[in-house]
């Protein structure tokens, strides 16, 4: 017989949820059970998470490939960027979820559920009650890590679309080995779009068209954009290995009401940045607080709120994309080739001094910036 009642139930099986494992875990937090509810049946290749970091030993296992320079283009202008302090990082999503799985499996207090989906849950004076379509689990505490985007703001919003190709090749001569991180930005239907593209091994290569948009693009509508870029470039690719599709809420989460026993992780609480659709490090670091906070307090945590100047930054950066998206590739293009790797960078992972936050300021665009920034002030 199956158990039904637990101390702790995490909702969604995603990257928080299986990051948060991997702590509980390498914490030896075992005198409390958990159950992680996941409606996928099985995990896949699904998707890449890329980031910029000095040090990665917690990662070391899973970083599949490394650059020490990556570059932004529009037209026939490239700016590349560089700082020895930093590399760009690449993790490839089954060898995280493997990974996840495999501490998960050989763990005595934390069960996986896959393909059950949750139905409703009710919180009670005495615990939580999560129903599934097959199944009824009683927990004291529940963190949801499900991504919805009803829990995001309408305004300021934007949407990272993109679809992507992993591609056997045998001509990856067309291409320098950097991150090629936004290529060939562009507008297409007022909409700013570029390419992604990331040389994995000597005979692979990911390419990524990317659309900066007021609503979700749709998967067949991108992959026309994909296909055409691909020829551009007479990519005569033996085979497509993986393909990767989503939609990111560039925006901010709307305030929830917390219990003393109700959390929230991962994109539904906050841990994809607004104004860049990252999310990997500040997950990560959540992580590791939250399975302290478990030893320690025994209680979930929040994915925390982000500081108040990365806050107004990313909103007036939204603000700026969304009423001038058709200026997109100008807007990026004039902050890329101003701005310092390494401010960029600190910026990107929220780890930004004061002087580095000048740099970013002056690096924008300034009318654009000071328009929305005094519009900006009215509001509050």
């Amino acid at each position: 017989m199956n158990k039904t009642s637990y101390d702790y139930i995490i909702l969604g099986g995603g990257c928080a949820a299986l990051s948060l494992a991997i702590n509980i875990i390498k914490n030896n937090i075992n005198d409390s059970s958990f159950l992680i509810v996941e409606k996928r049946s099985h995990y896949f290749d699904d998707r890449s998470w890329c980031f910029w970091e000095r040090n990665i030993n917690d990662y070391s296992d899973l970083i599949e490939k490394s650059w020490k320079k990556w570059n932004f283009s529009k037209d026939d202008e490239k700016k590349t960027h560089f700082t020895s302090e930093y590399s760009y990082h690449y993790i490839r999503s089954i060898s995280f979820y493997k990974k996840g799985l495999n501490l998960i499996n050989h763990s005595k207090n934390i069960s996986i559920r896959l393909g059950e989906n949750v139905l409703n849950t009710t919180v009670k004076n005495d615990g939580i009650i999560v129903k599934t379509d097959k199944s009824t689990y009683k927990a004291k505490s529940v963190l949801d890590t499900r991504p919805k985007i009803e829990y995001f703001s309408k305004k300021p919003l934007i949407f990272q679309s993109f679809l992507g190709y992993e591609l056997e090749i045998d001509n990856l001569d067309a291409f320098e080995d950097v991150a090629h991180i936004m290529n060939d930005m562009r507008i297409i239907n007022k909409n700013f779009v570029f390419d992604y593209i990331l040389q994995i091994s000597k005979s692979s290569v990911l390419f990524e068209t990317t659309f900066f948009s007021k609503e979700i693009i749709p998967k067949e509508f991108i992959k026309k954009e994909l296909i055409r870029k691909i020829k551009f470039y007479n990519l005569n690719y033996i085979k497509i290995l993986r393909e990767e599709y989503s939609a990111i809420p560039m925006g901010f989460i709307k305030e929830k009401k917390h219990t003393s026993n109700y959390f929230y992780a991962g994109t539904a609480g906050g841990a994809i940045r607004a104004s860049s659709g990252y999310g990997f490090l500040r997950i990560q670091e959540w992580a590791i607080k939250c399975s302290k906070n478990i030893r320690k307090n025994k209680a979930f945590i929040s994915h925390p709120t982000d500081k108040k100047i990365f806050y107004y930054m990313d909103k007036i950066f939204i603000d700026i994309l969304i009423k001038n998206i058709d200026q997109g590739p100008r807007i990026f293009n004039c902050f890329l080739r101003k701005v310092s790797s390494k401010s960029f960078i600190e910026f990107m992972n929220n780890k930004i001094n004061i002087f580095g936050l000048i740099n970013i300021i002056l690096s924008m665009p300034i009318m654009l910036f000071l328009k929305s920034l005094i519009k900006f002030n009215e509001k509050n």
